[in-house]
């Protein structure tokens, strides 16, 4: 479940790092801003690591996912589906 969590929090943090790079993108172009090519340095750094947060993050949340159901499974299969001595009268 932690590992769920954690997925999900990196894929967050994914996104903030987009929109950093975002906003280092438009202010490349913007009138208002004087165009540095550092700004640009900014915006394509803050992308790529936007981009290897979400996938990093998303890889976490699957990977959780199966392994909870990996146990899930192992549960249910050790467990008997004979009913118990004590229940004959269900």
């Amino acid at each position: 479940m932690a590992g769920l969590f954690g997925g999900l929090f990196i894929s967050v943090c994914g996104l903030v790092l987009l929109m950093q790079a975002m906003f280092y993108a438009w202010a490349t172009v913007a009138p208002g801003f004087a165009p540095t090519e550092l700004y640009a340095t900014y915006a394509l750094g803050f992308g790529a690591a936007g981009v290897a947060a979400m996938i990093l993050g998303a890889w976490r949340v699957v990977a959780s996912i199966r392994k909870m159901n990996r146990l899930s499974r192992a549960a249910r299969m050790s467990t008997p589906s004979v009913p118990s001595e004590t229940h004959d009268d269900w």
